[in-house]
């Protein structure tokens, strides 16, 4: 089974524990239905964008990048997998 948290804040800072020089804050956090939309800001200044799925109250990265995904919230057009 995938390392899951408890939040989507965990679940999307986990992915920049390899890289705390960064100084990874969470700024946003939108959640909609099981899905979650993360914005993490760092030292010098670069905004993650972090998308999460939760599945039994347990939350985990699906994707990231630097930039908005457009329609991450809308299952119909995007089919994450736990």
């Amino acid at each position: 089974m995938p390392e899951s948290w408890d939040s989507p804040e965990g679940a999307a800072l986990a992915g920049w524990r390899e890289a705390q020089s960064a100084n990874p804050l969470v700024v946003r956090v939108d959640i909609r239905g099981h899905r979650a939309e993360v914005v993490i800001d760092t030292t010098p200044s670069y905004l993650d964008y972090v998308y999460c799925i939760e599945r039994d109250g347990r939350w985990r990265e699906v994707v990231s990048g630097n930039g908005p995904c457009v329609g991450w919230d809308d299952p119909d057009k995007m089919e994450w997998e736990w």
